[in-house]
């Protein structure tokens, strides 16, 4: 049986877990937040979003 790795990116998880915290968000959605930022995106589009304008970026 294979052996899956539980944590392959902590400090993306970590970064993640502090902003789904600071912004009241899933963790899953705040781990794509975090991705995103990591991957430089300028912008993230969610149907999950409640402020189409919240810009967790310049919070």
């Amino acid at each position: 049986m294979p052996t899956v790795a539980l944590v392959e990116d902590a400090p993306l998880l970590l970064r993640a877990v502090a902003a789904a915290e600071r912004w009241q968000i899933s963790l899953w959605d705040a781990q794509i937040v975090e991705a995103a930022r990591r991957a430089g995106a300028a912008t993230l589009l969610s149907e999950d979003v409640e402020d189409p304008f919240a810009n967790p970026w310049h919070a």
